[in-house]
């Protein structure tokens, strides 16, 4: 499994450490700051939106989803002005 499928999983699971712990392994390792907001932490938003729309997950489920989602986001915020993308 890749880190951005990780990523994406774990904010499925709404685990704020270890999606932190996958962000910062992203940077590390140099990947591309779209990538790993598409591919990894918006991409887990989008699974949690389609459980939820389909009764599969609640509200809590989707707001933990949301705070790990937003843990991801702080680390890679910096890069996103650097990189230019808005």
């Amino acid at each position: 499994m890749t880190v951005l499928e990780q990523i994406k999983e774990q904010v499925i699971a709404g685990s704020v450490k270890k999606v932190k712990e996958y962000t910062d392994a992203a940077v590390a390792q140099g990947l591309d700051v779209s990538m790993i907001l598409n591919d990894g932490l918006i991409a887990g938003m989008n699974v949690i939106g389609a459980l939820f729309k389909k009764d599969e997950v609640y509200v809590p489920e989707v707001l933990m989803a949301a705070r790990a989602m937003h843990t991801g986001l702080a680390v890679i915020k910096p890069l996103i002005a650097s990189a230019g993308l808005k």
